[in-house]
This record gives structure tokens, sequence and C-alpha cells, in this order.
């Protein structure tokens, strides 16, 4: 006997993708004190320890975009701002003085501690890519 066969109507199915973590907002911010009054092509005064090379700014340390891990929330708001690449330093939090709602071009003034000692610095915002602001 043979077996009837049953024709079934195709059936697509979707899933919807949830992405565990996304970034909606990707920024970086370099510190350029020494920037318009350079002493040196790698390295720069804190601007309020002139000339004390136990607050001095590296381009290489607080100076490079990478090391400036920033967090931001769903709005858009910086919700926190680590030095990272700190040669012995460690992480430092970063104690931002400026407005949180970071946008491309804006100054930021912020602070780190470590062993009693307190840099300030500022930088430029800039997004991770001037095509795709969210893109990380």
């Amino acid at each position: 006997m043979e077996k009837k066969r049953v024709y079934r109507k195709p059936v697509m199915e979707s899933e919807t993708f949830v992405p565990s973590a996304y970034c909606n907002v990707c920024y970086q911010v370099a510190c350029d004190v020494w920037k318009g009054k350079p002493y040196h092509e790698n390295y720069g005064w804190d601007p309020y320890h002139p000339h004390n090379m136990d607050y001095v700014h590296r381009k290489n340390h607080c100076g490079d975009p990478e090391n400036q891990v920033i967090t931001v929330n769903d709005a858009g708001v910086v919700t926190s701002m680590t030095e990272v690449g700190t040669e012995g330093l460690g992480k430092l939090d970063c104690n931002i003085l400026s407005s949180l709602k970071f946008t491309p071009g804006m100054g930021v003034d912020w602070t780190t501690t470590a062993g009693g000692r307190t840099w300030t610095h500022h930088g430029v915002v800039q997004a991770v890519s001037e095509r795709n602001p969210g893109m990380s």
C-alpha cells in the first residue's frame, strides 16, 4: 500500500534580533592641555602644576583617545569615563567637569586622581566615525 502524501503550505519563520549589548553612540576624547603651547612634542604640563614632572600629561597616555573609555546610557548621556593605559597607575576614574551630553566638537574638562595627585585635563569630543557616529 502506498502512503498518501500530504501537501504542506510553505511557512516562513523569522526571529527578532535582540542584541545583548550595542553602542548607540560612540565618542572619543584625548587630552590636549599642551595644545597651542607645546613644551615637548610628546608631553605637556598640567595647567595647575606647570614644570612639575609629577603632573606631566603624555600623548601616549591621556593624550591617546583610545585610553579614555566612555560609557553612555540609552539617552546618549555619559555615565562614566575611565582612563586606561596609564603606565602603572591602573584604571583612573575621570571626574567630568563639563556637560555629560557629549557632542562631536565640544570641549570637555575632566580630572583624574592617583597617588595623591590630581591631573586636570581638557580635550575635544570626536565621533568614532564621522560618517556613522553610532558605530563603535
